[in-house]
């Protein structure tokens, strides 16, 4: 699920962007030109001095997450082609964040169903889903319990796990 570029032997640069869209802050990181890390913050992460502070995220970026919180859907196998990715996990989580992208924006489904289908465990999808360091756009917030909404990040209340249903409503799945 890498769509990103890499020069072999090339030094290694990590910019860090930080913004505020109307949700909470939320936090991109890039190494070498490639998107690394989108999560939700509730401040600016501050554990880098070395990395840029609040300063404009790239674009391509900027345009998928404006439409996405105007509530304009995008697909995230979409989003993933115009803009360069690099997730780094296991092959067992490659392969579950790579099945999150082809839920449909609005629509979700069961970690039980995800597992059948990869032929895993409910609780092991779970875990890849709360290892998933690409909020929104691969979307871990359209899996759900068998009885609800489940967990996210982890959680299963408080600000995060009140993200996961706010989303869902977003996307009009709930």
């Amino acid at each position: 699920m890498d769509t990103s570029p890499g020069i072999p032997g090339a030094a290694s640069t990590l910019n860090a962007y930080h913004w505020q869209p109307g949700w909470g802050w939320i936090e991109a990181q890039f190494q070498n030109g490639a998107l690394i890390r989108l999560a939700f913050a509730d401040a600016p992460s501050l554990a880098d001095p070395s990395l840029p502070s609040v300063i404009p995220a790239p674009a391509s970026l900027r345009e998928l997450l404006d439409a996405y919180f105007s509530g304009r859907p995008i697909a995230a196998r979409d989003a993933l082609q115009r803009l360069p990715i690099r997730l780094q996990g296991t092959p067992f989580q490659k392969r579950v964040w790579a099945a999150l992208t082809e839920i449909p924006y609005g629509k979700t489904t069961q970690y039980g169903l995800l597992a059948q289908r990869l032929g895993s465990a409910p609780r092991a999808v779970g875990q890849a889903c709360k290892a998933n360091p690409v909020a929104i756009l691969v979307p871990c917030h359209r899996v759900l319990a068998a009885t609800g909404l489940g967990g996210y990040g982890g959680l299963r209340s408080g600000p995060a796990w009140s993200r996961k249903e706010a989303l869902l409503h977003l996307e009009g799945a709930l």
